[in-house]
């Protein structure tokens, strides 16, 4: 069984490398390599590894106390069972995109630039991280009486989860909005967005970002900064006409840095963190990158299918979209809202209670539809993603829907890390933190600099056709 789950898993492996090629060979889109590759790592990536320490081998990877809280694995058929769900997922998620998806190399937005207010930017992102400071203020005040990390004490009871899930709406915008910004201004080339580029700008992002990614490191919020990070590298590399190896790079030293930081700090209490940061050793920051790659970070996620399939949890029949759409309403009107199929996940294989899991999309679909669920689950994904990426086809008058033709693709894709990690119901957040916070905003930035504009220098940006935009 253990060289029978090496066939397959290899297989699947080359089946999704070769998808992931044709889509970017067909698109030139570098978001649809990002989301073939996100698929993966929570998918299957484990796999290589679990498979190795299942056979007597050491990986060196540190999962092992996900099985002591959840379940053990074993390989056998409900394993690999589990891994063949999860390839169909992913392969149908790129089937889709290779079927639905327009080419992308002659968009109709590359006829009129936009320009792009860097001022107006700024001074939304940072209202919105002042805002989302004051709303964990008590986070952390609570976290100094009690002599605990902010990390640990938001999971505490007396943590308000209305103000903490704004906090999180607020945060994420704020950092979408510098990062996309700092994507902007670095651009030398830019097609599609265009604005003044100057150090002053370049400073003043580099100082939002230090001071936003401060409260997510103390908070321990790596997923937020994960997504911000992946929207901005997908998005410069589409609005670049030339992409500097050196500065991509450097974005991704960057972001390595500070997740080591959030490993090591984020159990700290906060007096101490600033302190502990300051004193860290060539030792201390070698450990918390190996931290990092030996996490088990591809694990959590990855256990779902095989729990459900080995424990034989029941199908809720559908019970995730109306759990989707109560979602939508408010808490305060709906105190007992319906529990998601994460609930029923947990319940189910007997996870041990007072921490936290994940459970893969494809779990999720899977609880509700059955392995019909498993296709049509990668299906929805891939149509949205390309539903997004079309609107770049198509011609607007109104601002804000050219905004999410240019900005849609990246953010949702961007969005992946938190989407892969629940079921059904993550759409709610994606909505929120994709479609109804950022873009507004992104297009009051762009509103604003295209109503500034001059003639001359609409003229000077306009190529042979000049179709109508309405701001």
């Amino acid at each position: 069984m253990i060289a029978t789950t090496y066939i397959v898993l290899f297989t699947l492996t080359l089946i999704i490398s070769f998808l992931a090629f044709l889509a970017y060979r067909r698109t030139k889109e570098p978001a649809f390599v990002v989301a073939s590759f996100l698929l993966y790592y929570w998918s299957l990536f484990g796999s290589w590894f679990l498979i190795i320490e299942k056979s007597g081998g050491s990986s060196g990877m540190r999962y092992q106390y996900l099985e002591s809280k959840l379940f053990p694995i074993e390989l056998g058929f409900d394993y690999l069972t589990s891994i063949t769900f999860y390839g169909l997922f992913v392969i149908s998620f790129q089937l889709a995109i290779l079927f639905l998806v327009r080419d992308q190399r002659e968009s109709i937005i590359d006829e009129q630039p936009a320009n792009f207010s860097h001022g107006v930017n700024l001074t939304l992102a940072f209202i919105l991280g002042i805002g989302a400071l004051v709303l964990v203020k008590s986070i952390y005040e609570g976290a100094a009486q009690a002599g605990l990390a902010a990390y640990r004490f938001k999971y505490s009871e007396n943590v308000s989860l209305s103000q903490y899930t704004l906090y999180q709406i607020i945060n994420r915008a704020a950092l979408v909005l510098a990062a996309l910004g700092m994507a902007i201004v670095l651009g030398k080339h830019n097609k599609h967005l265009v604005g003044t580029r100057n150090s002053l700008l370049i400073v003043a992002y580099a100082i939002l970002l230090a001071f936003l990614s401060i409260i997510n490191v103390t908070l321990g919020a790596k997923n937020e900064i994960l997504c911000a990070l992946l929207a901005a590298f997908m998005f410069y590399s589409w609005n670049s006409r030339k992409v500097p190896l050196s500065l991509i790079a450097s974005a991704g030293v960057a972001g390595f840095i500070v997740f080591a930081a959030i490993d090591s700090l984020r159990g700290i209490p906060s007096e101490m963190q600033l302190h502990t940061l300051l004193n860290m050793s060539y030792e201390d920051w070698m450990a918390s990158f190996e931290q990092i790659l030996t996490s088990n970070e591809a694990f959590g996620a990855h256990f779902s299918m095989y729990g459900v399939i080995a424990n034989e949890v029941p199908l809720t029949h559908g019970e995730s979209l109306v759990t989707l759409l109560a979602g939508f309403v408010p808490r305060f009107l709906w105190p007992d809202r319906p529990d998601g199929v994460y609930e029923h996940y947990v319940e189910h294989v007997n996870a041990t209670a007072g921490q936290g899991y994940s459970i893969h999309h494809a779990t999720g679909w899977y609880l509700n539809f059955g392995v019909l669920g498993v296709i049509a689950g990668g299906v929805v994904l891939g149509l949205i993603t390309a539903y997004l990426c079309n609107l770049r086809q198509k011609r607007f008058k109104l601002n804000l829907a050219r905004t999410l033709a240019m900005i849609g693709t990246p953010l949702f894709v961007g969005y992946f890390p938190v989407l892969i990690r629940g079921g059904i119901e993550a759409y709610k957040g994606a909505a929120i933190d994709v479609l109804f916070a950022p873009i507004p905003l992104l297009a009051l930035s762009i509103g604003v600099a295209q109503w500034k504009r001059t003639p001359k220098q609409m003229g000077s940006q306009i190529s042979v056709r000049r179709p109508s935009y309405a701001h």
